[in-house]
This record gives structure tokens, C-alpha cells and sequence, in this order.
């Protein structure tokens, strides 16, 4: 994984000029590429680390989402803070509160 776009990376400052207009926009949508723009220094999971580190990573780094690698290096998916709602919902229908 060498990098990461997030809708956060098109929102930088440095990328947002309030003085731009449209045409010179859409010609710097023909000359950037997405290594341009991307974030190299991606945080990551693991399939085999704990839900507890992942939502650290939710709250401290306020992510909507990161990429989950396996013990070789390789993408294998994406968690996003809905999977996580989601299963903590589906957790609490099967064990509920007493």
C-alpha cells in the first residue's frame, strides 16, 4: 500500500484556493494525478489486530475509514466507522443488556 486518496486530502488548504476560478480548476483536474494528492503515511490494520486498536484509530485520527492489510502486506478490504456501528449493533441485539 503505497498510499492512500481521502476526500480529507482534496480538502488540504494548500489544494483549496478560494480565488480559483472554474477554468483553471478543471485544467488542474488534467494535470494532477492522484500521488499528487495522496497521503503516503497511511495508517493502517491488520486482519489480525483487535477492534479495540482500530476504533483507537477512529477516535484519534478522526477516520472514516482504513485500509485493512493481511500478515503478507496485501490490501484485503477496507473498515469503515459504519462497519463498526453496525457490528457493535448486531453484538448488542444478540447479547443484550440485562
Amino acid at each position: 500500500l503505497v498510499g492512500i486518496l481521502s476526500d480529507r486530502d482534496l480538502r488540504r488548504p494548500e489544494w483549496v484556493d478560494e480565488d480559483l476560478d472554474v477554468a483553471h480548476v478543471y485544467n488542474l483536474e488534467d494535470t494532477l494525478v492522484v500521488k499528487d494528492l495522496m497521503t503516503t503515511d497511511v495508517k493502517v490494520v491488520y486482519t489480525y489486530d483487535s477492534i479495540k486498536k482500530a476504533n483507537r484509530y477512529f477516535i484519534e485520527h478522526r477516520f472514516g475509514a482504513l485500509p485493512v492489510l493481511n500478515k503478507d502486506e496485501e490490501l484485503v478490504g477496507m473498515l469503515s466507522a459504519l462497519d463498526m456501528l453496525r457490528a457493535f449493533e448486531d453484538f448488542m441485539v444478540e447479547h443484550p443488556l440485562k
